[in-house]
């Protein structure tokens, strides 16, 4: 019996071990812990392409982008360049003093699309990072974007 506890404390021991340094493994190699400042960071590493808005697929003639630098945003509405302010901290997401150019776009389809990005961008409230994805969640919809490679 005392072969089998002692064995028990062992391995738990050694499990607490694991733990602990997989734990400070951000720390070590000089990352942050602060699991926001990742989200913000892992965000400003790619150009985002929207794939999807209210459940349903974007366009396949459009593209339509996001960049995330600093506290800012920008990209590309499908037709017009757009550029804002921007909040990411614990899953709370805010676009602000967004605004864009006023080029015409090349159908009716497009123009629905591209102000209903717009719509959707500026009352976002939530953002997360989900296999890869990023979901820009609010009360009226959902944009789904994946990494266009660029960035």
């Amino acid at each position: 019996m005392r072969l089998a506890v002692t064995l028990f404390r062992s391995r738990a021991v050694g499990l607490l071990a694991v733990v602990v340094a997989v734990l400070s493994l951000p720390s070590l190699l000089g990352c942050s812990t602060n699991t926001n400042h990742g989200a913000n960071f892992f965000l400003q590493d790619f150009e985002w392409r929207l794939v999807e808005m209210d459940d349903s697929p974007v366009d396949p003639g459009s593209l339509v982008t996001v960049e995330f630098q600093a506290e800012e945003l920008h990209g590309s509405g499908g037709c017009n360049r757009y550029r804002g302010l921007y909040r990411f901290s614990g899953g709370n997401f805010a676009a602000q003093q967004m605004e864009w150019t006023e080029k015409a776009c090349p159908g009716d389809s497009l123009r629905q699309q591209e102000r209903r990005y717009f719509d959707l961008l500026r009352v976002a409230d939530t953002a997360a990072i989900v296999r890869g994805k990023l979901l820009i969640d609010g009360p009226e919809g959902r944009l789904v974007f994946e990494p266009s490679g660029k960035g």
